[in-house]
């Protein structure tokens, strides 16, 4: 939210956040868990791709004069949580890899076959949308039928 606001004010943080954001959904929204933690995810390198944006938008926020209280209180809590977890001392392959908001990284959908948290994932999310198209579908027919049905019978 105080990317947005700044964004508003600040034609490098609207470009970073743009980035963030189109990464994140490349990445499935985070929903396969521990991608960024396990190197073998098909997910990994996408995902340090949107956390690295965000990482240099607070560090651009920090500088800027707008709710700049914010921005450190902010990035001070994310730091030290970090360095509490140890994510912060522990580098992995992506870690030092320089991203281009010019161009997303994509996941490596061929690894999802042979990743199974991120197979099971993908297809319990799969599954779940699925269900929900069924049970929307026989709500719709019910519904339609009740409505359709002359009074009285």
């Amino acid at each position: 939210m105080l990317a947005s606001w700044v964004a508003m004010k600040d034609r490098e943080i609207a470009k970073l956040l743009t980035f963030a954001r189109r990464q994140h959904s490349r990445c499935l929204w985070g929903l396969v868990p521990r991608s960024i933690e396990d190197e073998a995810s098909p997910l990994n390198g996408c995902s340090h791709a949107y956390l690295a944006a965000d990482q240099a938008m607070l560090a651009r926020m920090r500088a800027l004069p707008f709710w700049q209280d914010k921005a450190i209180a902010l990035y001070d809590k994310v730091e030290r949580g970090m360095i509490e977890q140890g994510s912060s001392l522990v580098l992995c392959a992506f870690s030092a890899t320089i991203f281009n908001i010019a161009s997303l990284v994509e996941p490596d959908w061929h690894d999802f076959a042979t990743h199974l948290p991120s197979l099971f994932t993908l297809l319990g999310v799969v599954t779940l949308m699925l269900a929900g198209l069924v049970v929307s579908g026989v709500w719709l027919v019910h519904n339609v039928r009740a409505n359709s049905a002359p009074n009285g019978v």
